[in-house]
């Protein structure tokens, strides 16, 4: 049986089939898809042609010419008859490769084992090229769904943290709008005010000097200067302004300013000179006056309407004429006057409330002027 080789129409590798089968349709052994056969070679009209395979020892007596061939009389007899080769109008075969027979096998075909399969068989002819791909199996595919199973409880683990936290601070900024020292209510339950340690540092927005007005909720302040009166006193000067539409008040209260040293139950005023070194002069003595020049104190006791101004003295105990107003005068540091001041309406806890809050105002030893005689 004569096996022809050619190259499968749809994916281009090499296959054979027997010459009995030529002109059909096969499977090819790669793709498994039908293909359609080279056509036989055609009969010669007058005699019949009988094509023999000759052996690998005698194959290159099959080319040679007539002329050169000579016959096993040599003595002029007759020649044997030479193979014959098929017409120049035959398609020609593409010049593949010669296989041997133990390179060629058999591949099984999904026809075979059907009783009723009436493609022919046909023969799997390997190649150098095409062998590392026989038997090839799929690349599998990774499945993600692993991964995109954790990616919900990570977000979760994430989220609420996070979420906990937001609402904290969003709670926490309801009822912690303003520093400790910007908004305190003015008095608490049974009229005792809420505490904040006194010697708390102030923040810098709470922080002024002398000439520069600062605002607190609906009051406005300017300290004028600070003076060394004829008894000893260190006497702080300001001008306040209610710079509200709708609210009626007083500045400062007087209780802002009391300090009992000897009663354990007296807490200390947040209102005093923080010398530094020098130590802190708490409390002192108020007065309003409606001008800085005036000797009597102004008869509405510092109860200011919306658009008015008054002014306010604040003067050290005389317990320190003698002893810490002489150190804050020497002493050459920074000094910073805290005041306790009423600041108006404001909204705590969800409720209208009279708050107050506390000022600095800083200045150096050299900026207190004497008093005139």
């Amino acid at each position: 049986m004569q096996i022809v080789n050619f190259q499968c129409g749809k994916c281009g590798k090499l296959m054979g089939v027997s010459s009995e089968h030529l002109g059909t349709q096969v499977h090819c052994p790669h793709c498994q898809e039908i293909v359609e056969t080279p056509q036989p070679a055609p009969k010669p009209d007058s005699t019949e042609v009988r094509v023999e395979i000759p052996d690998s020892k005698e194959q290159e007596s099959i080319v040679t010419h007539p002329e050169d061939e000579q016959g096993d009389d040599r003595f002029g007899g007759p020649t044997r008859p030479l193979v014959e080769l098929p017409p120049e109008s035959v398609a020609k075969q593409p010049d593949y490769p010669a296989q041997s027979d133990h390179a060629l096998h058999r591949t099984a075909s999904p026809f075979d084992q059907a009783p009723s399969a009436s493609l022919p068989e046909t023969i799997e002819t390997p190649s150098d090229q095409d062998s590392p791909g026989i038997g090839t199996l799929p690349e599998p595919t990774v499945s993600r769904s692993a991964r995109s199973s954790m990616l919900g409880p990570t977000l979760l683990v994430l989220l609420i943290p996070y979420s906990l936290l937001t609402t904290a601070y969003i709670i926490w900024s309801m009822f912690n709008t303003h520093d400790a020292f910007d908004a305190m209510r003015d008095t608490g339950k049974d009229g005792v005010p809420k505490r904040v340690h006194p010697d708390r540092p102030l923040p810098g927005k709470l922080k002024t000097s002398l000439r520069h007005s600062i605002r607190v909720g609906e009051l406005e302040i300017q300290p004028l200067k600070v003076e060394f009166n004829r008894e000893g006193d260190l006497v702080l000067l300001l001008k306040m302004s209610n710079m509200s539409t709708d609210q009626a008040f007083s500045p400062i209260d007087h209780s802002y300013l009391f300090y009992a040293e000897t009663s354990r139950k007296t807490p200390r005023p947040y209102s005093y000179l923080d010398a530094g070194t020098a130590g802190k002069l708490q409390g002192g003595y108020l007065r309003y006056l409606q001008q800085p020049s005036d000797k009597h104190e102004d008869p509405n006791n510092g109860v200011i309407r919306p658009g008015q101004d008054v002014y306010a003295e604040i003067t050290t105990l005389d317990k320190y004429r003698d002893t810490k107003v002489k150190s804050v005068l020497q002493s050459g540091g920074p000094l910073l006057w805290r005041v306790h001041v009423r600041r108006g309406i404001v909204v705590l806890g969800g409720r209208d409330v009279s708050a107050t809050a506390v000022i600095g105002v800083q200045f150096l030893p050299s900026a207190v002027e004497k008093a005139k005689a």
